[in-house]
């Protein structure tokens, strides 16, 4: 795809000259820990994701752009299109984050700038979507606009459960075609199946006396804790095969702490954080101590079957042990992972999230998880349940995005499905596209999205504004009847 050489120098001048006040406004929405909280009239995810969303719409304000906060559930910015034409284009980025969680080097939620990196809970997932597409849309409105109406979404429960989205769904039409900056470039036609379930325990007072891992569901955690009171000598250790010549690395994966006081132990496993639908590059620390448990065999007799069912959940990622694994060749295997536990009343309480592929459906995989939680005595909740999503690649909507992507940045890639969920599977016409380009290397210093340090590169920032304005352009172009 070729485009007019003054557009090009326009739109490079306009990401070039607007950098400095991207970063100060992408700064101020890192500062807010808009994790979900306390539902409150008019913030139905808590008070900090509601100031989240005022802090997206006073820049959309800021630009000219009327805006409505949609009670708290999806707020967005609107722009007139110059034709008339029925419906409208949409982006929607979220303002909600993932809690912190341990293991940071730099401050979560002060926005650091190192080596042309920008780290910080949000900056890769997913603040800095929102501010590169309000400032897309700036552009589009400083140089005549379009033909269609555009709107920019600024969902609030991406990260807990999409709720937000039937919320918006109900009092709002379907965008024409919507783009969902949460993923990477070209684009992402395709999301497995989601599946997200609670299981708790039969009551049992044994000698777990507290079981403390993970903060949300949807990422594998890199820390959990154990307090046990129990005859035995439990000693630190190196789990099998993580052992290292390194005595310093006490938090490195597979570390294995234990702290004695007034006959109780507490017990604390480091694994490795990341991203629930990735756990091929993350190390789960709640597994790690049920392993460690279970070898040292300190459990009491009420608590067997439930750590039994609690061993297979860990024993692989991708439902194994559980008797659901499965794939195909569009999507790939399916994944299970535990995301967080505690015990509560006496109770055990597990969040397991899984992702599958076409193949499956969600009440297949439920069956076999309650089978093996029904028959250690536990009750299964189900929080969240959606079958796989599939856009064909054909469409013209999703080649103009893969032809203007691969044009900026000088790829040659084609659509991709992913193991995530974004909003996208979410609407009847969107896909996932940017803002990341996947060949650029990330420095040591930078972790995942949804881990430690997450990070985004400033250059990849710029890219990403130039591929959406020049997007959005062609965009307007079609002729949606007939998409």
């Amino acid at each position: 795809m070729t485009f007019d050489s003054e557009l090009l120098k326009d739109v490079d001048a306009y990401v070039r000259d607007s950098l400095p006040q991207m970063l100060d406004d992408l700064g101020d929405l890192i500062a807010i820990p808009s994790t979900e909280g306390e539902p409150e009239e008019g913030a139905p995810y808590g008070r900090e994701v509601r100031r989240a969303l005022d802090q997206a719409l006073g820049i959309a304000n800021r630009f000219g752009f009327a805006t409505n906060d949609g009670e708290g559930y999806v707020g967005y910015a609107s722009m007139p299109g110059s034709a008339g034409l029925p419906g409208h284009l949409a982006t929607i980025a979220h303002v909600d984050v993932v809690p912190a969680g341990d293991g940071w080097h730099f401050p979560p939620f002060t926005m650091t700038q190192k080596d042309g990196w920008l780290i910080g809970r949000g900056t890769d997932d997913d603040k800095n979507a929102a501010i590169v597409t309000l400032y897309a849309a700036r552009y589009l409105r400083e140089h005549g606009g379009l033909r269609h109406d555009l709107r920019l979404l600024f969902g609030c429960n991406e990260e807990t459960g999409m709720h937000d989205i039937p919320q918006y769904l109900s009092r709002n039409e379907e965008p024409l075609f919507c783009l969902v900056p949460d993923v990477y470039f070209p684009v992402t036609n395709g999301e497995k199946g989601m599946y997200a379930v609670t299981v708790t325990s039969a009551p049992c007072e044994g000698a777990v006396l507290d079981f403390q891992g993970g903060s949300v569901s949807n990422a594998v955690p890199g820390k959990a804790t154990v307090t046990v009171r129990c005859s035995k000598e439990l000693e630190s250790c190196w789990m099998p095969g993580f052992e290292t010549e390194d005595s310093a690395a006490d938090g490195a994966p597979g570390r294995i702490a234990v702290r004695k006081e007034d006959g109780v132990y507490e017990v604390t496993a480091f694994g490795k954080a990341g991203h629930a639908a990735e756990p091929e590059e993350a190390v789960n620390a709640i597994g790690l101590l049920v392993q460690y448990l279970l070898q040292n065999d300190v459990l009491q007799e009420c608590e067997k079957p439930f750590f039994g069912f609690l061993a297979d959940v860990f024993a692989d990622s991708y439902g194994e042990a559980l008797g659901m694994a499965c794939q195909d060749q569009t999507f790939g295997a399916l994944t299970a992972v535990g995301g967080t536990i505690r015990k509560c009343d006496g109770r055990f309480v597990l969040t397991i999230d899984c992702r599958f592929p076409g193949n499956t459906s969600w009440k297949a995989v439920h069956a076999a998880v309650a089978l093996r939680a029904e028959a250690a005595g536990a009750t299964i909740e189900v929080d969240k349940a959606s079958d796989s999503f599939f856009i064909s690649a054909d469409s013209q909507a999703v080649r103009t995005c893969v032809d203007v992507s691969n044009s900026v940045l000088g790829h040659q890639d084609e659509p991709e499905v992913i193991s995530g969920t974004t909003f996208a599977r979410m609407f009847r016409n969107a896909v996932g596209f940017g803002l990341d380009d996947l060949t650029e290397d990330m420095p040591d210093f930078v972790g995942m999205l949804h881990g430690p340090d997450e990070g985004f590169s400033v250059r990849q920032l710029q890219v990403a504004l130039k591929v959406y304005i020049l997007t959005l352009l062609e965009l307007d172009k079609l002729d949606y009847a007939a998409v």
